[in-house]
């Protein structure tokens, strides 16, 4: 996680992007985001962003993102307005910032306060709650056939 602050998350995308790839997670169930169908009720689509990919269609603005993205070999005009996206990492480090402002309900935890900082700030907030280790399995033993 990073210290840097940003003004807002076109800011951050856009600094990242300069970097390098960017992985964005977003709830694409907002209203006003344009994905492939296939992915439009799920709580959570994570999308890879990179100046160097060559897009037709890739724009950063003040509204959000807009990219013709590759799905399973299909080109698809992606709209992801910016109250939809909730985390950006900048690919090979250990940059993430998260908006838990925008995160989905599935995400949020029961009872847990995210103090929302400034917008870009990381914030460490637990996306769900831990699971309960696996059963002990008894250990598989030989026996001789006959």
């Amino acid at each position: 996680m990073s210290g840097r602050k940003f003004t807002s998350k076109q800011e951050c995308v856009t600094q990242l992007l300069d970097q390098g790839k960017v992985f964005i997670q977003l709830d694409p169930r907002v209203e006003g985001v344009d994905v492939p169908p296939q992915f439009a009720q799920q709580p959570v689509l994570g999308l890879n962003l990179s100046w160097r990919f060559g897009l037709e269609t890739f724009e950063v603005t003040a509204l959000g993102v807009r990219a013709g993205l590759s799905f399973q070999g299909e080109r698809y005009l992606c709209v992801i307005p910016w109250a939809a996206v909730f985390a950006v990492a900048r690919e090979g480090t250990d940059e993430v910032y998260i908006f838990p402002d925008s995160l989905p309900p599935e995400r949020r935890v029961k009872g847990a306060k995210a103090s929302p900082g400034e917008p870009g700030e990381s914030t460490e907030v637990d996306a769900e709650p831990p699971s309960p280790p696996p059963p002990k399995r008894a250990r598989p033993q030989l026996r001789l056939v006959k």
